[in-house]
Order: C-alpha cells, then sequence, then structure tokens
C-alpha cells in the first residue's frame, strides 16, 4: 500500500471518528455537535481572522468544552504512556486540546478511541467538581505541566448530565 493510501485512509478513520463522536456527544448533551469544517484546519485560518473556532467539533451554545477528537490505531497508542513518557501521543494530542480550549477560555475536553475499543475521556481534574459522585472509575495523573488530569470511559461520563456541566 503506498504512503498516500494509508493517509488518506488514515483521514478517512479520523472523520469517521469525528462523526460517531458527535453521535454520541449528541445523544448525551441534547442538543446536535458537528465536526468543525477542516477539522480543526479551518480553526486555525479563522482564528487569524479573529473567529473563534476551535477543537474537533462545532459544540451547542451552553456546552463549555473545546473538544479534541482522536481515533486513531497507527501508531499504536494506550493510557499507559500516561505514566511511561510525557512524551507520548496521548500527550501530544492532551497539549493540542488543551492549547485550543486556553485560546477560547474552554474546558478542553479529549475523546479518544482505538479500533474493537470503547472511547475514552480525558480532562483536567479541575473541571470535574463532582468526582465523589462519579458514575464509573477514573484515571488520575499529572500531565507534563503539572496539571492534574482525569481519564476514564466516555460512557461514563455521558452519565453526568448536561445541567451538572453548565451550573
Amino acid at each position: 500500500m503506498t504512503k498516500a493510501k494509508t493517509g488518506k485512509m488514515s483521514r478517512s478513520k479520523g472523520q469517521r471518528g469525528e462523526l460517531e463522536a458527535c453521535k454520541l456527544l449528541s445523544k448525551w448533551w441534547g442538543s446536535p455537535f458537528s465536526r468543525t469544517p477542516g477539522s480543526g484546519a479551518l480553526a486555525t485560518m479563522l482564528d487569524n481572522h479573529n473567529i473563534g473556532l476551535t477543537g474537533d467539533t462545532i459544540t451547542p451554545e451552553n456546552c463549555p468544552f473545546c473538544i479534541e477528537i482522536k481515533r486513531v490505531d497507527v501508531p499504536p497508542w494506550s493510557l499507559e504512556q500516561l505514566v511511561k513518557s510525557d512524551k507520548g501521543l496521548l500527550w501530544q494530542w492532551w497539549r493540542q486540546c488543551r492549547d485550543q480550549a486556553n485560546a477560547t477560555s474552554e474546558k478542553p475536553l479529549l475523546l479518544m478511541r482505538r479500533n474493537h475499543n470503547p472511547w475514552f475521556f480525558m480532562m483536567l481534574l479541575d473541571d470535574m467538581p463532582f468526582l465523589e459522585q462519579f458514575p464509573g472509575r477514573v484515571f488520575q495523573c499529572t500531565d507534563p505541566q503539572e496539571d492534574q488530569i482525569v481519564t476514564g470511559l466516555f460512557s461514563d461520563l455521558a452519565k453526568v448530565s448536561k445541567e451538572e456541566w453548565t451550573l
């Protein structure tokens, strides 16, 4: 398989992942989420013109998140990378998500998935004030910038009503 063909397949998988995640987010939030045109590329262009559009999704007005979506299998990644190194793919994705969120004063929310696996989320611990009542298990760690991060299954995060996020 040629490098051009694998690149196209990878982009296609990423786009399908964004559409899949937008459906999950829409069901959770009860309002439509959609892909950012150009999946973030447009956001960079518009940002240069002072138009606010960041992340991989166009979010409903009352959504406090800037959402980055990663649907990647190659190169391989795992949640173990969070504790093994501060240079892995997960940290690269987290920095991208956090930087985009900081540009808009939104809360960073990273969604990621591999083949045959569920969706996971990553967010700042400070953005999850109800951790004690969280309806699932989470993994807490510190990112290379010393921020406290929480990671878990998106299906558990989706059990938290949108009203708890918009208080």
